[in-house]
């Protein structure tokens, strides 16, 4: 009968595989062996500090994730975690013609069609919109359901003043 193994995850340091097998019953015969390429992603974003904007601009950072492998992978699902801070209504992420935006809770998204993470590295902004004068404090997470995999950053922007709008603080 068939046997099946699999799959076994290794990675290729010097460019070549070396598969060996050991014979355990009679003399089996090996038909066949399937290598696949698959994505290595990780990301070095562990934190998003936006500073002060002030109301009616915009700013953008990029939350990036690397892609060590030779295959595309994907990002198909943005949380936007629950503040500790004001909110993350103001913050959003763009992906194919659609705006997922966050919440005055916990938000979740699955981005639909993914963001398609190729080989090297791949900034995916998040824009902050200041709405208010307020601080914001709160984590966004991008995932890769498929791959199991989960990247987190700690995000923190303050919603400046609206311009000309001026303080008076009586004493």
């Amino acid at each position: 009968t068939a046997y099946e193994a699999g799959p076994f995850t290794t990675v290729v340091t010097d460019g070549v595989l070396d598969v060996n097998f050991l014979g355990e019953v009679a003399q089996a015969l090996i038909s066949g062996i399937s290598v696949r390429s698959v994505p290595i992603l990780s990301s070095p974003t562990t934190e998003l500090t936006f500073g002060i904007v002030d109301q009616g601009t915009t700013s953008s950072l990029d939350f990036e994730i690397q892609n060590d492998g030779l295959h595309s992978g994907v990002i198909d699902r943005v949380t936007f975690g629950e503040a500790t801070l004001g909110s993350s209504v103001d913050f959003s992420i763009q992906s194919g013609g659609v705006t997922y935006v966050g919440d005055t809770g916990e938000r979740s998204y699955e981005i639909d069609p993914p963001i398609s993470i190729l080989p090297g590295l791949n900034p995916i902004a998040v824009t902050f919109a200041p709405t208010e004068h307020e601080d914001h404090t709160f984590s966004i997470e991008l995932e890769s359901v498929g791959d199991g995999l989960l990247f987190s950053a700690d995000v923190a922007a303050t919603g400046g003043a609206e311009a000309g709008w001026g303080f008076l603080h009586p004493v």
